[in-house]
């Protein structure tokens, strides 16, 4: 990357990307996990060379603190499948990562098509979609209206850089639950753990 690129790498929405091909999120995303757990990020980059991404995170949390952190795990803990719709790579994997150290089962997808045509195959045993709102080939909004018209009690979560009132889609939003990236992974696994427990 050249310097311009490099000092915008972490903030949020930025990419190089052409539009509706990237959100910008992903490093972003990366970084604000790594801050909560008090650490840091670095990115070294020359043009022509390659990029470097350092994290840098604590060895060990006090006594008191893993004690707290471990009753919330427990309470968030979960169970079921999760089918996840995300085209960037490094957010899809970190989703999965995160939900399953709570104990769901993931199954990942990089646009939505791929995922709603494995819906059918699987729907007896889907406890929720989490879906990203701009994906190619198939979004998130597209994915969720005809997830609505085979089951119309599935539980989907969408992800989006936008707010509600951004999507100006109402209709379908009273339906499904929104999710502003960047998010924190205690977010996430909440309102998975929220969703999932709704509709048991």
């Amino acid at each position: 990357m050249d310097e311009e690129t490099l000092r915008h790498v972490f903030e949020p929405f930025f990419t190089t990307k052409a539009p509706r091909e990237g959100t910008g999120l992903g490093l972003a995303m990366v970084a604000g996990i790594v801050r909560q757990h008090n650490g840091l990020t670095s990115c070294q980059s020359e043009l022509g060379k390659g990029t470097t991404v350092r994290l840098y995170l604590p060895i060990e949390a006090g006594e008191e603190k893993k004690e707290i952190l471990e009753e919330s795990k427990e309470m968030l803990v979960g169970s079921g499948t999760i089918l996840v719709a995300e085209d960037e790579a490094i957010i899809r994997e970190l989703i999965e990562r995160i939900l399953q150290g709570y104990g769901y089962n993931v199954i990942c997808y990089d646009n939505g098509e791929a995922l709603l045509n494995d819906f059918g195959k699987k729907i007896h045993t889907v406890s929720a979609v989490v879906l990203d709102v701009v994906m190619p080939k198939m979004g998130g909004i597209d994915c969720a209206r005809e997830i609505r018209m085979i089951s119309p009690t599935t539980p989907i979560l969408l992800m989006s850089g936008y707010t509600k009132e951004e999507l100006k889609d109402e209709a379908l939003l009273e339906n499904v639950e929104l999710l502003q990236k960047p998010f924190l992974p205690i977010e996430l696994v909440s309102k998975v753990k929220e969703l999932t427990k709704a509709n048991r």
